[in-house]
Parts: C-alpha cells; structure tokens; sequence
C-alpha cells in the first residue's frame, strides 16, 4: 500500500470514527430528552439540539 493509499485509509477510518461518536452522543441526548419529557421547554431544547447534532456538517442526515 502506497503512502497516499495509506493516509487516505486513516482518513476515512478517523471520518467514521468521528461520524460515530456524533451518532452516540445524539443518541444519550434523546435518551435525556426522553426522560425529560415532562419539564416542557427543557425538552424541546434539548431534542432541537439532538435533532440538528444528527446532521454532518455539509448537512446530510447521518
């Protein structure tokens, strides 16, 4: 494996990694947003925070 194959491999490898620790993050969020369903305004925020936390940053949904 050449040198530019290899960087690009740990790139990718780093991008996913990255794209799934977004995706656990999000998902402990909705679980507290969840819990929270009864503390009105808490909630909301913190779904729309989970909600936009669930897009990469060019916009695509994960």
């Amino acid at each position: 494996m050449t040198k530019l194959q290899n960087k690009l491999r740990h790139m990718r490898l780093f991008e996913l990694m990255r794209q799934r620790e977004m995706a656990s993050h999000v998902s402990r969020k909705l679980r507290v947003s969840r819990l929270t369903d009864d503390d009105g305004e808490e909630a909301i925020l913190l779904r729309t925070l989970a909600s936009r936390s669930l897009t990469t940053p060019h916009n695509r949904p994960v």
